[in-house]
Order: C-alpha cells, then sequence, then structure tokens
C-alpha cells in the first residue's frame, strides 16, 4: 500500500457514510398513467350518464386517485427484498391515510343524507 491509497480510503469512507435526506422528501408517484386514465374515463362516463356532477363525485375521484398511488410503493418494497426501504412504507402510509379519511368523510355526508 502507498501513501495515496491510504489517504484517499478515509475521504471515500466518508462519502459512503453520507446519508441522502432528500429521498425522504421525495414523494413516490406511481408512473403507469394508463390506470389513471381509466379512472377518469369511468368517472367522466358515469356523471355524463347521471348528468350530474357533486362535490360526492370529485371526492370518490381524490379518494380512488390516492388508494391507486398507496398502493405503488407497497409494490416497490415488495420487489426490493433484500433491501429494507422504509421511505415506501411511509408514503404508502400518508396515501392510505389520506384515502381512508376522505372515504370517512364522504360515508358520512351519505349518513347524514339519509
Amino acid at each position: 500500500m502507498t501513501v495515496s491509497t491510504l489517504e484517499s480510503t478515509p475521504v471515500q469512507q466518508q462519502k459512503r457514510v453520507k446519508p441522502n435526506l432528500q429521498a425522504w422528501y421525495r414523494p413516490t408517484v406511481s408512473p403507469e398513467q394508463g390506470i389513471l386514465l381509466i379512472l377518469f374515463g369511468s368517472v367522466v362516463t358515469g356523471s355524463a350518464l347521471a348528468q350530474h356532477w357533486t362535490s360526492s363525485t370529485t371526492l370518490a375521484l381524490i379518494c380512488t386517485f390516492f388508494a391507486l398511488q398507496a398502493e405503488y410503493p407497497l409494490i416497490l418494497q415488495i420487489k426490493q427484498r433484500r433491501s429494507w426501504k422504509p421511505r415506501f412504507l411511509v408514503w404508502s402510509g400518508i396515501y392510505g391515510i389520506i384515502a381512508l379519511s376522505i372515504s370517512g368523510h364522504s360515508l358520512s355526508i351519505c349518513c347524514r343524507l339519509v
């Protein structure tokens, strides 16, 4: 070993240890747009047949969007079996909580109307 390799080794180790904190702030969004197009098409078709667009229709569309987004980080975590990525579970939980809260709100509105 030469002096240059001994001096460069700690510098290379410091670069590897440095965590990337921006990875936690980036939301995990599904790149698959086909499902979203089918979702939007079915909602527009249903509202056209009913000839009425209400706030419940908008809430259902948003809730379904977040439910589909909650599935994608879990799929990524399952595909990466060897490496544990808590970021995927955090974003899946955030999307899931949003979807559940919107569906609970919509359900409470429907129960009041009946």
